[in-house]
């Protein structure tokens, strides 16, 4: 007798197998979801990291840097320009400014400052930040050292600008 049609045990044995494949399929898509969380907000970090040293690198070159002054917070400095030197037909023509130009770089609580300006930080709260200044006759060697957090883990960061002394 030729009989078509599944059994009971069949039936109950595809189901099985299924959800098995099911669940590996979902468990597998999960973990690449997880991943992929992770290395976007590594990615949006490292960016903003990267954006806060490009600016304060742009802020510093922008500047002919002959001083600088301690602020009375701690991680806070003032670099002062007074003069700088300009080539004209050939001739090198030393500027002084009536009013000096400043950058003032200062680490506030959760906050970074530049010219009194908080720089945004977007999702992350910057914490365990430092900046040192290091005077050398012929250059300033400023470190700023922070960390970038989020609900899920903390980045550390650590950059050194050097800065030509103008005299």
């Amino acid at each position: 007798m030729n009989k078509k049609g599944v059994t009971l045990v069949e039936l109950l044995g595809a189901i099985a197998l299924f959800s098995m494949v099911l669940g590996l399929i979902a468990s597998i898509t999960f973990m690449i979801l997880t991943q992929s969380n992770r290395v976007t907000q590594h990615s949006l970090a490292n960016s903003k990291a990267i954006l806060i040293k490009e600016t304060l690198q742009t802020k510093l070159d922008q500047l002919s840097i002959n001083e600088t002054e301690s602020c009375a917070s701690e991680n806070c400095y003032v670099f002062i320009s007074n003069f700088e030197y300009l080539v004209e037909e050939g001739e090198i023509i030393k500027e002084t400014f009536l009013e000096p130009k400043t950058l003032r770089i200062e680490i506030n609580s959760t906050r970074l400052l530049i010219n009194e300006v908080v720089f945004n930080t977007d999702s992350f709260t910057l914490s365990s930040a430092s900046l040192m200044l290091d005077e050398k006759p012929d250059e300033f060697r400023l470190t700023l050292a922070f960390s970038l957090q989020n609900s899920d883990k903390t980045y550390p960061y650590q950059f050194s600008f050097t800065i030509p002394k103008i005299t």
